[in-house]
């Protein structure tokens, strides 16, 4: 976090801190980008909103599995999706 003057950054020491993942922080950077451009500007209802967040994990997650083929090195990632399981993107075993 900002130091008082702005310039320098500072440990986050709030009673929250060992529970903050960056996960969680671009699911609420996502969630606050789309929440405030659409509902706060009235042209979106927020269903709209929350679709339009699952859509965009579909398609991340559709685009990260088809570079995945692409990289010589065999790798595997585990990542939590908004609903809470598991996505896995990995190379492992293709040819």
């Amino acid at each position: 976090m900002p130091s008082d003057d702005g310039l320098s950054l500072l440990d986050y020491t709030g009673s929250d801190a060992g529970l903050l993942t960056v996960n969680g922080e671009l699911n609420k950077l996502g969630h606050n980008v789309s929440f405030g451009h659409g509902i706060h500007a009235g042209i979106h209802w927020r269903s709209d909103t929350d679709t339009s967040m699952l859509l965009g994990e579909a398609v991340a997650l559709s685009f990260l599995k088809d570079r995945a083929r692409t990289y010589n090195e065999p790798f595997t990632v585990h990542l939590t999706k908004f609903d809470g399981t598991t996505a896995t993107i990995s190379n492992a075993g293709n040819p």
